[in-house]
């Protein structure tokens, strides 16, 4: 699975990002990647303007040019609100976007009630979709609740931490911290009952 990096992407709004990102995926030429959505965090729309709704829209363009491109991603649900979130879902099926399998975003920062009540919904409007979840840590995937709601979750934000996050530590600290994640990651998968995807 190839990551959007739609956090990126708005970090870095310019069309060099975009087509940098194409070509990656070409080369890579994964079974599946993500939608390069336009993450509804707060603090990003207000940066550049942005409301929920244009974002959404943004998305949802994003959408169609890459399956232009190359073969189509996996749609990502962006919102802040519950509201907002049903009404991409609506949105996206009035412009007949797949909606088999999704991706949500902006869960990252987000308390484990706060996403409980913003999956049930997804999952009762998409019930026969398939839902990976993006940016969940590792408190929300012990939940239950928030287990039985995914059919996925990713863990690029933890490889992100390791890799770039502590610029004093070498590459074999490093490394020792990422198998150690990894073995944790696939410890929770055999136990949980949910696919865990490292994400590129």
């Amino acid at each position: 699975m190839v990551d959007s990096g739609g956090f990126s992407l708005l970090s870095l709004p310019d069309k060099k990002m975009f087509r940098k990102s194409i070509e990656y995926v070409r080369k890579m030429n994964p079974d599946t990647y993500i939608n390069f959505d336009i993450s509804c965090n707060p603090e990003k729309l207000k940066q550049y303007s942005l409301s929920v709704e244009q974002a959404q829209q943004i998305s949802n363009e994003n959408y169609w040019d890459l399956s232009e491109l190359h073969h189509p991603p996996t749609p990502v649900i962006q919102g802040q609100t519950v509201d907002d979130y049903i009404d991409h879902i609506r949105m996206m099926k009035s412009e007949d976007i797949p909606l088999n399998n999704v991706c949500v975003g902006a869960l990252v920062g987000r308390e484990v009630e706060d996403c409980i009540n913003i999956l049930q919904p997804i999952s009762m409007e998409l019930p026969n979709s398939t839902i990976h979840g993006l940016g969940v840590s590792i408190p929300k995937l012990k939940n239950e609740p928030i287990r039985n709601l995914l059919d996925s979750a990713d863990g690029h934000g933890y490889s992100f931490n390791i890799w770039y996050g502590d610029k004093n530590k070498n590459l074999r600290e490093k490394l020792h911290r990422w198998i150690k994640q990894y073995i944790r990651f696939k410890s929770m998968e055999y136990t949980k009952q949910i696919t865990l995807h490292d994400i590129y």
